[in-house]
Parts: C-alpha cells; structure tokens; sequence
C-alpha cells in the first residue's frame, strides 16, 4: 500500500505519481485576489479546446465572480486546499511520449474532503463520482489516521466555515445512505456511513 505520509515544503514528500497527461483541456485554479494575469505559463492552443479558471469563494455556494472585467467559476473550500497543499513529484508523458518530472500540488485528505463534500452537495443527484470518491479519502483517513494524513478536524463539534459546512453536509450524505437515497454500486455505503460518523461531527 502507498505511503500517504502528507509533504508540506521543507518536510518529507510524497511518493512519485506517474501520469499519462492528455491535453484536451486544462483547469487552472487561481489563489486568493487573483486577476486574468495570473496563471501557468501558456500552452499551445492548438493542444488546448477549453479552460476553466477555478477561485476561491467563502460563500459556501458555487456561483460565478467577476475579477478584472473576467467571469470565473468559484468553489467554496477551494482557500483550504490552496492554503496547505501536499507536494507531489509526478512523472508526466505526454501524447508525443516526452517525459516531464514537476512538482504538482494536491489537496491534503482534509481539503480534499471538504470539496468533494461541496461537490456532492451541489450535484449529488446527478452522479455519484462524488460519494465514490468521499468514500475513498475515508478508507484512506480510517486506514492510516489523522496525523499521517496531515490533520483532521471534522471530528471537533462547533466547526466553523468550510469545515463546518462540509461537516454538516457530510452527515447529511451519512442520513441518505442509510435511507438508501445515495447509492453508488461501487462502494459499500454501509461502510461509508460508519466512517462519516466515526469521523465527523456537527
């Protein structure tokens, strides 16, 4: 099994992460007070058919902002996952086979969380990619603990903000799996349901 020990700078990293890279669109998520300035640097666009600039919101509700006469999409808990993230050295090919190794910033377990617990809340009846996902970072947060997965405080009463929105949505999936109103056939929702419990509070 994978080593999930989180890497913050200057800290021990995570293990290398191979990935086959196929450029037909691009999400770039922008920090805090970002402008149409900001971003990567740019790619070629005959490799590029769309993209989307994701920004932080501290509304709780997806929605769109407009920053520098530019519309982008805002998603709540986005700030979290931008705060702390974990540093992966990743092992990219390309379609033409050329090699690139690049530090790629993710999501800790927590922030991960968090947004997928955005996510189901705003499309849950539509799909269940999120409950799949939710129940994924749960088994990998019961299998190596809170401290090894870099924190986790869903499980302290009264939080606040993102955190405490994404408890209470949490423990509203945890209601429907057991009504049988979330199913996702991949999963043992049973499962999940116990480990939302186990490890969220409102």
């Amino acid at each position: 099994m994978p080593n999930w020990s989180t890497s913050r700078p200057g800290a021990e990293r995570v293990p290398s992460v191979p990935v086959r890279w196929h450029a037909a669109s691009k999400v770039v998520i922008a920090p805090p007070g970002a402008t149409d300035h900001a971003g990567p640097p740019a790619v070629p666009e005959a490799t590029i058919a769309s993209t989307r600039l994701l920004i932080p919101t501290l509304s709780g509700r997806f929605g769109d902002e407009t920053r520098g006469g530019r519309r982008f999409d805002a998603m709540p808990g986005l700030h979290l996952a931008l705060a702390e993230p974990i540093m992966v050295d990743a092992h990219l090919t390309l379609q033409d086979e050329t090699e690139l190794v690049c530090e790629v910033p993710v999501p800790a377990v927590e922030a991960a969380v968090v947004l997928k617990a955005y996510a189901w809340s705003d499309r849950w009846a539509q799909t269940t990619r999120d409950t799949i996902d939710l129940s994924n970072l749960f088994h990998i947060l019961d299998a190596h603990g809170a401290e090894a997965v870099g924190g986790w405080s869903l499980h302290h009463e009264g939080t606040t903000g993102a955190r405490g929105d994404a408890s209470r949505i949490l423990l509203s999936l945890a209601m429907k799996l057991r009504a049988r109103r979330a199913a996702a056939p991949a999963i043992d929702t049973r499962k999940l349901e116990v480990l939302i419990r186990r490890w969220v509070r409102a």
